[in-house]
């Protein structure tokens, strides 16, 4: 399993081939989700190969997004299933990341602590400083992809998806919910004054 060259490839395919309208779902999104799992995982005491899936798994989980903008997912685990043999993934290993990748699927459905690790390391940004920003870049992508709210729309499905998200991950939980209860009041005083 060579799974630096696996990842440096999907981070390069994303490089040269994302959307350039995708300004959530870019390379940036990706590799903040490599960086936030690999944390969470360190302090959980995963072992080292599980780690390893982990963050191929992360950095293949929206590489369908070349292709396609609904079932992204799905389309991610093709290209993994294509790809990673070329890098010396087994069968066993190549289905365990595309497990993993599936999780992320809204709504997220984690079966085991490593999978809940990914879909809160996907969504680490509700509970964090720049969840404005964030927020504000997955707004326009919708938007180019023609799905157009108006304020008091996209703050109420804000508002929803925020209230009603849980970190899956006692690190996550412990490291996030308060920023994320923080930008949850913030929302609903903008939901009120629309």
């Amino acid at each position: 399993m060579q799974t630096e060259k696996a990842v440096q490839f999907a981070l390069d395919k994303l490089k040269s081939e994302l959307s350039a309208s995708l300004v959530y779902h870019d390379t940036n999104h990706t590799l903040e989700v490599m960086e936030q799992s690999n944390a969470i995982a360190e302090v959980c005491g995963i072992s080292k190969k599980e780690i390893e899936l982990l963050k191929t798994a992360a950095a293949f989980h929206d590489i369908g997004y070349i292709y396609v903008y609904d079932g992204h997912e799905a389309k991610s685990c093709e290209m993994a299933r294509i790809i990673l043999p070329e890098f010396s993934f087994d069968e066993q290993e190549i289905e365990r990341v595309c497990k993993l990748i599936m999780t992320t699927k809204m709504p997220q459905s984690p079966f085991d602590l490593e999978s809940g690790i990914l879909c809160d390391a996907d969504l680490d940004y509700l509970g964090r400083n720049d969840y404005d920003e964030k927020a504000d870049a997955l707004r326009v992508e919708l938007e180019s992809i023609g799905l157009v709210y108006d304020e008091k729309e996209w703050l109420s499905i804000q508002f929803n998806f925020v209230k009603n998200h849980k970190y899956h991950s006692p690190e996550e939980q412990q490291r996030r919910n308060q920023g994320k209860k923080q930008n949850l009041d913030i929302i609903e005083s903008r939901l009120r004054n629309a």
